[in-house]
């Protein structure tokens, strides 16, 4: 589970085992066919058919996104069951105005939160601020203009916020001050 998600599961399972997420969760789920392993989000559901992936979903902002790296899936829209797909290893399914679109998975650091990296690419510091509020469970407020220097890397979450502020100074010039959970950049 990354952080701020949320998976919700019966205390036992019937003849289906069907879970809630609203957030983002990796799976490693064994195929049973007489129990099968069913996800429901906001509007699709994911039936597991013995399968490896990510899946990250946010019910209020309508958002979903799957990436398959072992085994099958099938994504199927509740409000319209015609709307399914089945994903293959390697492939990607996102919601977009309501209709899924199916890529290739071309960049896997989006999935490596699951081994304790906090991975961006070609991304700002006012773009990371989101992630770094969800992964160190802090407030971050801009106090004044910083620049908007377009920065990739990698950073181990388990090292602290500070650290990764210090590794994000490196490459953007920013100073910043803490106090309990606020980090104000200046």
């Amino acid at each position: 589970m990354n952080a701020l998600s949320e998976l919700s599961f019966p205390t036992l399972f019937g003849k289906e085992r069907r879970v809630q997420l609203n957030g983002e969760a990796y799976f490693e789920v064994a195929h049973n066919p007489q129990k099968p392993f069913i996800i429901e989000t906001g509007t699709y559901d994911v039936e597991v058919l013995g399968t490896t992936f990510n899946l990250k979903t946010s019910n209020l902002a309508g958002k979903f996104s799957l990436s398959l790296l072992e085994g099958k899936v099938k994504v199927t829209n509740r409000e319209n069951e015609n709307e399914q797909i089945t994903l293959l290893p390697n492939q990607h399914v996102t919601s977009h105005n309501g209709k899924l679109i199916t890529t290739v998975i071309e960049d896997y650091d989006a999935l490596r939160w699951k081994d304790g990296l906090f991975c961006f690419r070609d991304m700002s510091l006012t773009g990371l601020i989101p992630e770094i509020e969800k992964y160190y469970d802090v407030k971050v407020i801009i106090q004044q203009e910083i620049p908007e220097n377009i920065i990739s890397g990698k950073i181990r979450i388990s090292d602290g916020v500070e650290h990764a502020l210090r590794v994000l100074q490196k490459t953007i010039p920013f100073s910043y001050t803490k106090d309990e959970q606020i980090i104000y950049i200046e």
